[in-house]
């Protein structure tokens, strides 16, 4: 990777060149075979964050996808063995790969419910079509049927493997990856008996794994299904019984078979096979295509409980997704639905609002999330300082499932439009849920540039420290490089953030704190807590007005935003080897940045005035492109320009929010200088010999073929 080859501008990696050789190749085939999708899969599967795409090749994937599913429905879902499995990865592959447009991305979902079936038409049926549908739908049962009878026979089967070591060993590896999606050397080792058919020493007894019941939960996700159909057409109870029934069949199915098809990849890397267990997603296999063959003739049918049963069914498709990485940047903080409305003057002097300020909702302002409701042009959205600059990263990083972020949540349809909103942006939703209370909501008074912000945490409030200490909650925090709060989450659970703050020291991760609004630092209890935690914060975010309420707070004789920032970053740090950033914003005026005793200016990005429709948001979207610049490695001044060319974007818009995509240009590429590992004299030459290149394309065609194989070869040494 240290040999990239400029193209169009941009470096591209090894990786990038061979999956555009493989697509020209299977392009150039008249019919793939399933080694071919597994092939293509894996090329898909390794792009990185970093690795750029260009239009053609992202025309060439998308084309190539669409030609499978259509050839694939075209021929009624007859093809070799394992190709549905082989498709159905490579679809959920792309779907979660970050050069996708969000209309692909929703084709990509809708390719997936065909292929698996999943597709329904709830419209009105003749009679003639609904007693076809009846019969295909009793073949569906008759299938089941057959898959409930073959699952004694598995379960024999099961039961004689666990008599062998090396085949045990084989399964209980591949399943232990699904659970962990990491690549223990425990599985290293398993794999390395199972190829050396090593027995067990007499009297010894055979090492414990994971059971291996996948199969025997994915056919009871499908008894359930039967049987609910059966209970709601025999004793006419209501529909919803059997469309919650459907549902939870639904769910087991969708969990498990999606763990079957991650597992492939997974447990070929770790030598335990290609398909480790073949049987197992086999039969999971037929039975969600079975599945899905049963809910498409159901919807043909007139009978209004069937079609209930369909209707909460009908997303299946959507719910095969690929999880292949940890989120590398978590954001803790208070979840909140944002309900933003113009305002004038006389409505902040009736709450008593200032400009630009941040508070905690009193008794007076109980009356003004109706107001601000009742407002012409009102707009809800996904909102809280920390999530906003979550979403804003995760923009930024264009992979989803990137970022994360836990919080906590009421029991109610906000919170649902919530966790569809952090779906909906590629973040990864890790919330409490606290059933006895509301989710948490923000007023955001627009006047002008200038918004006023009244924040009622209701569930928000009532975040604990055990929801981040379970296992599952954990692991996230583990999978993190980067962690961010904001300090309005000192007001709901500091124990949380002191306990993941102390881990991000001990492990070498980074933490970020940001001072978040000035009674965060003027209030006693809740800047002590600040100070209590500045040994392990990394990286200090804050504007002018905060930084001089920290001032004022502590005591300090420091003054200027200079002055303070340098105080910040000078303050004591549990690892010295690493010193603190200070990071302050200054509205239209450049950002301040203290390293040490070194302080810093960094430009934002101008924006004429009348382009400038809201400033909600603006330092939450800085802080997220910063936040992003952390993760993909990059110093102080390019992380500075991420972070103004995501907040100069979020304030040509309504709200905390942005285009589809970002459209930055690295800072450092804008003023004609090379990458930090080559130095400028390198990042000349080699704009330089692009330049020769393309003068002599015509005159040294031939030439230019032998190097291009040169490099093929070259790429395919390394």
């Amino acid at each position: 990777h240290t040999l990239p080859v400029q193209v169009q501008g941009r470096p591209r990696a090894p990786r990038v060149m061979f999956l555009e050789r493989l697509t020209k190749e299977l392009n150039r085939k008249r019919t793939l075979t399933s080694e071919d999708l597994y092939k293509l899969n894996e090329a898909v599967f390794t792009m990185q964050e970093e690795d750029w795409v260009n239009d053609r090749l992202q025309d060439m994937l998308f084309k190539m996808a669409e030609k499978l599913t259509r050839d694939y429905v075209q021929k009624g879902g007859k093809a070799e063995e394992n190709y549905f499995y082989d498709l159905v990865a490579l679809l959920a592959t792309l779907h979660n790969q970050h050069f996708f447009s969000d209309e692909q991305n929703a084709r990509l979902c809708g390719m997936l419910g065909k292929v698996v079936g999943t597709e329904v038409d709830l419209g009105p049926a003749s009679a003639s079509e609904a007693k076809k549908a009846q019969e295909k739908l009793a073949a569906s049962k008759a299938k089941v049927d057959e898959l409930t009878a073959e699952n004694k026979k598995l379960k024999q089967e099961l039961e004689q493997m666990k008599k062998d070591q090396a085949k045990i060993m084989e399964v209980a590896s591949a399943v232990q990856t699904l659970v962990t999606f990491k690549i223990p050397s425990s599985i290293l080792d398993s794999a390395k008996k199972a190829e050396n058919k090593r027995e067990p020493k007499e009297g010894a007894e055979a090492k414990s794994g994971p059971s291996p019941d996948l199969v025997q939960k994915a056919i009871d996700g499908l008894k359930n299904l039967d049987t609910a159909l059966e209970e709601a057409k025999a004793k006419g109870e209501e529909g919803e019984k059997a469309a919650g029934e459907l549902s939870q069949a639904k769910s087991q199915l969708s969990q498990y078979f999606r763990q079957l098809v991650y597992s492939r990849g997974q447990a070929s890397r770790a030598g335990v096979g290609r398909q480790p267990p073949q049987d197992a997603a086999r039969k999971a296999a037929d039975a969600l295509r079975a599945l899905g063959k049963a809910w498409s003739d159901l919807s043909k049918s007139k009978d209004a409980k069937a079609k209930a049963a369909v209707t909460a069914a009908r997303d299946f498709g959507s719910t095969i997704t690929v999880e292949k990485r940890p989120a590398e940047l978590l954001g803790m903080g208070n979840p909140l639905l944002d309900i933003s409305a113009e305002v004038d003057k006389e409505v902040l002097d009736k709450y008593g609002l200032k400009e630009n300020d941040a508070i905690l909702a009193e008794e007076k302002h109980e009356e003004i999330y109706g107001e601000l409701a009742g407002k012409d042009g009102v707009k809800y959205g996904a909102g809280g300082a920390t999530l906003n600059s979550i979403r804003v990263a995760q923009w930024m990083l264009k992979r989803a499932g990137s970022t994360a972020y836990m919080g906590c949540v009421g029991a109610d349809e906000n919170s649902k439009k919530l966790r569809l909103a952090c779906r909906k942006d590629g973040v990864r939703a890790v919330l409490m849920t606290d059933e006895s209370t509301p989710t948490g909501v923000c007023g955001v008074c627009v006047n002008g540039v200038h918004r006023s912000m009244v924040t009622k945490l209701a569930a928000a409030n009532n975040y604990k420290v055990d929801h981040v200490k379970e296992e599952a909650n954990w692991s996230v925090v583990e999978g993190a490089k980067v962690v961010y709060s904001a300090g309005f989450f000192i007001t709901v659970s500091p124990d949380a953030m002191r306990e993941v703050a102390k881990y991000c020291t001990a492990n070498d991760r980074t933490y970020c704190l940001n001072l978040a609004a000035p009674f965060i630092c003027e209030v006693p209890v809740f800047s002590s807590v600040i100070i209590e935690l500045m040994p392990n914060v990394d990286i200090l975010f804050g504007n002018e007005s905060e930084a001089a309420a920290l001032a004022k707070g502590q005591g300090w004789s420091e003054t200027s935003v200079a002055d303070i920032a340098k105080k910040c970053a000078g303050l004591p740090k549990e690892k010295d080897a690493k010193p603190r950033i200070v990071v302050f914003t200054q509205g239209t005026e450049p950002t301040i940045v203290a390293v040490g005793d070194e302080v810093t200016e960094y430009p934002i990005v101008k924006i004429d005035q009348e382009k400038i429709k809201d400033t909600t948001g603006a330092g939450d979207a800085y802080v997220g492109g910063f936040l992003a610049g952390l993760v993909l490695r990059k110093d102080v001044e390019e992380c500075c320009s991420m972070g103004a060319y995501s907040a100069s974007v979020v304030i040509q818009h309504d709200g905390a929010s942005f285009p589809p995509r970002p459209m930055y240009r690295s800072a450092k590429k804008a003023a004609g200088k090379a990458d930090d590992a080559n130095g400028p004299e390198a990042g000349d030459k080699e704009e330089e010999k692009k330049e020769d290149e393309e003068k002599k394309e015509g005159e040294e065609k031939k030439e230019d073929e032998e190097k291009k194989e040169g490099e093929e070869k070259k790429e395919d040494e390394e």
